[in-house]
Order: structure tokens, then C-alpha cells, then sequence
């Protein structure tokens, strides 16, 4: 089957069904394709999602409403690879017409070759005014939002969460890290250190697939911003430890190696989630004790725990860059169905699970006040035996309740933290 078109189904099966993009490899893996047509479609896919609106707005200039969604996906896949990917024009407008075979769509051939000549032929008009819609590449109720919460910056946040990732490693303090960054230089592969001792900035991107050290749990990849949950929660070898929403396993991994024996429960509520932490979780540390199961949170959960980190669902907002399909998928709805779960969760574990005077880590991927700052308000308002406690290593990013990382201003992706004691005489 034709690139184009595979890369059209798995779209239009992520828009239908609402799958995450994330689901692409376990697609790929049941075609029979060479790596190259894979790592295409790939990328095909990421940056149709990424350029979503600026594509739709231009495609719009030629379109009717009345266009069937599967030659409207195809011709803004047409117009992406002008755009974007650079490749010959012909080669472009051949391909993507080919794929309407596939798709079914031979009715729709010559709709696709017609717009797409159309755009080459008006390319610096065309590119001028794709560029233009670029620059806040989200959907309008988002955009709003972003303007309400950051008056004077939402055109810097909305550029930077819609810009590509950095790729960001931890090294295994429990290891010989110098093995890494001997491979690495040895590999002319360019990397930085960061603020956070054990966490590296990578140059560029590499596939760790088939990398001995990454196997061998010498490092994991892990976006800055997600690193800062293990310095903050300041693991002990007494601690009892819950993680909760713990997959894929950073957090866990990262207790575990600041404190190995720390009696550590890690739970999640999706099985093919637990079967990746339990992954990684060996591959970093193999003779571990970490209590792994599964549960949902919105329920009674036995045992109580001197320190809790709740990585919330949210609506993972701040990782738009590397998951450029949730700003298309999301919806307002969503936001307000996310909070209430929120609140139920960390609710629950406050007053079930959490000691007197233990600590309980708040964490969210998201950049909205609602899932953040006003969760917090609210939860304070309701709990008089809760307070925030200062976070010394995110002090430049400090909010009235609690700490608001954006990847307007550093590197990773956006997060949120707030470290909350529960004492009775507060």
C-alpha cells in the first residue's frame, strides 16, 4: 500500500476513534515495511498533527464544506509534505494522488491533483499566508484560553509548545554513567549537561531501541520537566512511597535509584501501561521490590504512605510537542471532566492513604490554571490540614499555589508541581 495512504488510514482512524498517536508503532509493526517507509509515515503522521490548523485553514481556501473527510486528510497531507517536508513537487502530487486507489477514493483524484498544483503554482502567496497561521497553529478555544491565563504571553507559549521536543535522558546514578557519555562521544553524539545532576540534554534525537546501554538501564529517556518529581520528593530508605498513576515508570525508577530500599507501591489503572512499567522497571533495576498493581484511584486503596506522588490525568496540554495530536483531539468538555476526576483522586488519597505529616506530590503535564492552580485553591479551601511547601529547585517558576513550568521558558515541556504536608494542627 501506498505511504501516503497508510499514513492517511492511521489518521483518520486516530480522529475517528480518538486513539493516541503513540499507538502508530504497534500499527506499524503489524504492516510488512521497510524501516525507511516506516519512519515516513511516522513522520508524515506527527507533523500532520502539529500543522493541523495552519493546513486546514489553507486547504480551506479550496475546499467546499461538502468534501468528504478522507480526500480533505489526504490533500492536507498533500500540502504538508510542500510545506514542510520539501520533497519535489512531482514526486508530491504523484504519490498523493496514487493514494486514492487505496483509500478508495478514485472519485477524488482529480480534486487532489488539482489543489495541490494549485498551491505549487501560487507557492509564495500560499507560503506567506501558511506561515501567518503558523504562528498560533491550535484550536480557537485553546487559543482563548491561553489568552485569558497569560495575557502577555500567550504567542510565545503558543509557539513553543507547538515546537518540536528536545530529548532529554536520565543516567542511572546506580551505574557507571561515565559508560554513557564515553558511548555518546565516541558516537559524535552531542549532548549538555542540564541543571539536575543526572539529567542530559541531547543535540538530537536517537533511537534507543537497539542502544545495549539503554537496555542495560544505564540511562532512561525522560523530558526535563518530568525529572524534577525525584529531587523534589527526596526519597529516603525508610520511606513508604506510593506512586501513583506511576507508568510508564520514570518516577518509580527514579525513587528506586535515589532510594533502593524504600518500600515503594506503583499502581496504574491500564494494563498495557503496567506492563510498561513493569518493563522498565527491570531493564533499570533488576532485582527491584517495588510493589506493582493495578487499581483505580477514584476507589478505596489500602495502606497508608508517609509520601505520595499523584502524577494526575490532566489533559497533558504542556506535551503538545511531543503529542501534537492531543491539541486536536482535546476538547473543553474534556477539561472539566479531567478536573473532577482530578479532584476525586487526590481527595481520596489525602484522606485514606496519606499519614500525618506526610507529603503528598501533586504533579499535572498541563498548562491551565483549572487542572492546576485552581484544583489547588480549591483543594486547600475544603482541607484545613493541607499546606504547601516550598520547592527551592523551581522557585524562578512560582505561582500563588504551587509552581507553573512552561516551555516558553526552559526547555522541557510543560508541568506543573505543588508539594502539599498534611498535619493535623494546621
Amino acid at each position: 500500500m501506498n505511504t501516503r495512504a497508510i499514513a492517511a488510514k492511521t489518521i483518520l482512524d486516530i480522529l475517528d476513534n480518538k486513539y493516541s498517536l503513540l499507538t502508530i508503532e504497534q500499527k506499524l509493526v503489524k504492516l510488512n515495511l521497510l524501516e525507511q517507509d516506516k519512519s515516513f509515515i511516522k513522520l508524515l503522521c506527527y507533523e500532520f498533527f502539529r500543522h493541523y490548523y495552519s493546513l486546514e485553514k489553507i486547504i480551506a481556501l479550496y475546499l467546499t464544506q461538502k468534501t468528504k473527510v478522507k480526500a480533505k486528510v489526504l490533500i492536507m497531507l498533500g500540502a504538508l509534505q510542500i510545506f514542510e517536508i520539501k520533497q519535489p513537487y512531482y514526486a508530491t502530487i504523484n504519490e498523493t494522488v496514487a493514494a486514492c486507489k487505496d483509500l478508495k477514493i478514485i472519485w477524488a483524484k482529480k480534486l487532489v491533483n488539482r489543489i495541490l498544483r494549485e498551491i505549487t503554482r501560487n507557492i509564495e502567496d500560499i507560503t506567506s499566508i501558511y506561515t501567518q497561521n503558523k504562528a498560533i497553529d491550535m484550536p480557537e478555544w485553546l487559543c482563548d484560553t491561553l489568552k485569558k491565563q497569560y495575557p502577555n504571553d500567550y504567542l510565545v507559549i503558543a509557539q513553543a509548545i507547538n515546537a518540536k521536543a528536545d530529548m532529554f535522558i536520565r543516567l542511572n546514578q546506580t551505574k557507571d554513567t561515565k559508560k554513557v557519555l564515553d558511548y555518546f562521544d565516541k558516537n559524535n553524539i552531542g549532548y549538555s549537561f542540564t541543571n539536575l545532576k543526572d539529567c542530559i540534554k541531547l543535540d538530537q534525537a536517537i533511537d534507543v531501541k537497539y542502544n545495549q546501554l539503554f537496555q542495560q538501564g544505564y540511562f532512561t529517556i525522560q523530558d526535563i520537566s518530568a525529572q524534577y518529581a525525584g529531587h523534589i520528593i527526596k526519597a529516603a530508605n525508610n520511606d513508604k512511597i506510593l506512586d501513583a498513576c506511576a507508568a510508564p515508570g520514570g518516577k518509580t525508577s527514579h525513587i528506586l535509584e535515589c532510594a533502593p530500599q524504600a518500600d515503594i507501591t506503583a499502581i496504574d489503572i491500564i494494563d498495557k501501561r503496567l506492563e510498561l512499567l513493569r518493563e522498565n522497571l527491570e531493564r533499570l533495576s533488576e532485582n527491584h521490590n517495588v510493589n506493582v498493581f493495578k487499581h483505580d484511584l477514584t476507589l478505596p486503596l489500602a495502606g497508608k504512605f508517609n509520601k505520595i506522588i499523584l502524577d494526575a490525568p490532566c489533559s497533558a496540554l504542556g506535551t503538545i510537542r511531543r503529542n501534537p495530536d492531543i491539541k486536536v483531539l482535546r476538547t473543553p468538555n474534556d477539561i472539566q471532566v479531567i478536573k473532577n476526576l482530578q479532584s476525586k483522586i487526590l481527595t481520596n488519597l489525602w484522606n485514606n492513604n496519606l499519614t500525618d505529616n506526610g507529603y503528598l506530590l501533586y504533579i499535572t503535564c498541563s498548562i491551565l490554571a483549572e487542572e492546576n492552580q485552581q484544583q489547588i485553591k480549591q483543594f486547600l479551601a475544603k482541607n484545613n490540614n493541607a499546606k504547601i511547601i516550598e520547592i527551592d529547585i523551581l522557585e524562578k517558576y512560582k505561582t500563588s499555589y504551587g509552581y507553573q513550568l512552561l516551555p516558553s521558558q526552559q526547555d522541557g515541556d510543560g508541568f506543573y508541581y505543588c508539594l502539599l504536608k498534611k498535619n493535623p494542627y494546621f
